[in-house]
């Protein structure tokens, strides 16, 4: 008996379907059609990262780094963010994020952002804070249920594959094109 009780502790303890264990490894990736609008977009620098929210998720920037921006019109939550990466790596490799495992109803939204400087910004409150330095657009979006195991994430494309602008459409009043249809 003390023997079945020590295993179960075990069980319960030190052991996991998940090699990461508090965490899932998310890969996201660009849609095939996506990637063949890239190599069109204009000679700006851009750099891509991805938006998470969802129950669950703890965020990695607070309502202070988005400046005078609406949060509901940028992000719909608060949430955290990938690193930012370059064309190449976005179209070729994705981008991974580590999130806590159980979040659920989790919302991604790929972003791109446009760049005069040649560099992307090092956070977002470095993006937010230089409205003449950069632009951001809004790709597309994916919806997952629940995170329990290491996954890929496919991002569906809005508008047909045109990016949507998203800090001007914030500051004009409207919803940024970051809602999803009813």
């Amino acid at each position: 008996m003390k023997y079945l009780l020590l295993i179960a502790a075990l069980l319960l303890t030190g052991c996991s379907l998940n090699p990461h264990g508090s965490h899932v490894l998310v890969q996201v990736e660009m849609p095939g059609s996506l990637q063949k609008t890239i190599t069109g977009l204009e000679p700006q620098y851009g750099c891509y990262f991805v938006h998470v929210a969802g129950i669950g998720i703890v965020p990695n920037y607070t309502l202070e780094d988005l400046g005078n921006h609406n949060l509901a019109c940028l992000f719909r939550n608060l949430g955290t963010t990938s690193a930012f990466v370059d064309a190449d790596q976005m179209t070729n490799d994705g981008v991974e994020i580590k999130l806590p495992v159980g979040s659920a109803a989790v919302h991604f939204k790929l972003l791109r952002i446009s760049s005069s400087t040649g560099s992307c910004p090092s956070t977002l409150a470095e993006l937010f804070s230089n409205p003449d330095l950069y632009d951001l657009y809004s790709y597309g979006d994916a919806d997952v249920l629940a995170l329990t195991r290491d996954t890929q994430v496919e991002i569906i494309q809005n508008n047909e594959g045109s990016p949507t602008e998203i800090i001007g459409a914030c500051q004009a009043g409207g919803l940024g094109g970051l809602l999803p249809p009813l």
